[in-house]
Parts: structure tokens; sequence; C-alpha cells
């Protein structure tokens, strides 16, 4: 499960560092989102003690963007992962 609780917009330059800071919180949906969580990988029993290898994926189910800030554009969230484990 996945919130946005801020946004913000910062534009930097080389010439002379940061510039106005524009919160564009509500330009996103806040609410809770609920995505898939999927995993696949392999255990591996090494003597007495086990190896873990998995790839993880969560994807979102709602747009994260604001029908009325972005009316063509559609993005859900997106989150891809290793994990390893030593369990002994």
């Amino acid at each position: 499960m996945s919130k946005n609780f801020k946004a913000t917009s910062i534009f930097y330059s080389l010439e002379d560092g940061f510039h106005i800071r524009q919160f564009i919180t509500d330009q996103y949906n806040n609410g809770f989102d609920m995505g898939y969580v999927m995993g696949v990988g392999a255990d591996i029993n090494a003597g007495n003690s086990l190896f873990q290898l998995n790839f993880q994926a969560k994807i979102g189910t709602k747009n994260v963007f604001n029908s009325n800030s972005f009316s063509s554009n559609t993005g859900f969230n997106h989150i891809f992962g290793v994990q390893i484990a030593f369990l002994y």
C-alpha cells in the first residue's frame, strides 16, 4: 500500500543554485493505492543454512495523476527489486 503525502518541484540551475520551490501535491492523487505484489525466486538449501534469492515487483492499480491537471496522462506506481536472504 502506498500514499503520496507531499510532492515538490524544484528547479536547480548550475549557475546560481536553487530556484522557487513549487508544491505540486494537488496535481497528484493522494489516496491510498493497493497494488499487486508479485515475486519469484529460488530457495537453495546448502547444508544447515538456506539461501534465498527473490525478484519482487509491485504494480499499483490507481492513476497517480490528478485528472484535472493531467487530463491525457496516466501513470501507475511501479516498484521493482531484489531480495537476498540467508537463514542459518
